[in-house]
């Protein structure tokens, strides 16, 4: 064989390794954070002209989007409000 189709074997074998490397690092390598955050948020109130809201209870639940590509999150709100009217 000459020198010139040895090298080429020799470079396409790294690129071999180098490529099922990069694959199993994928596979197996750290995944995005999937965890979701529970976030306590304060009670309190907001009033205007005849009307009190009072809010308890309250949290966000902040996940990773459905799209998974790291950038995007999801955020849930529940908790308790109480309307009262000022007749």
């Amino acid at each position: 064989m000459s020198e010139g189709l040895m090298s080429r074997l020799r470079i396409g074998k790294w690129g071999v390794a180098f490529a099922v490397v990069t694959i199993v690092v994928g596979f197996f390598g750290p995944g995005s954070a999937s965890a979701d955050v529970t976030v306590p948020l304060p009670d309190g109130h907001i009033e205007g002209p005849g009307v009190r809201i009072t809010s308890v209870g309250e949290r966000a639940i902040i996940s990773p989007s459905l799209a998974s590509n790291g950038a995007g999150r999801t955020s849930w709100v529940t908790g308790m409000s109480d309307p009262t009217t000022g007749r």
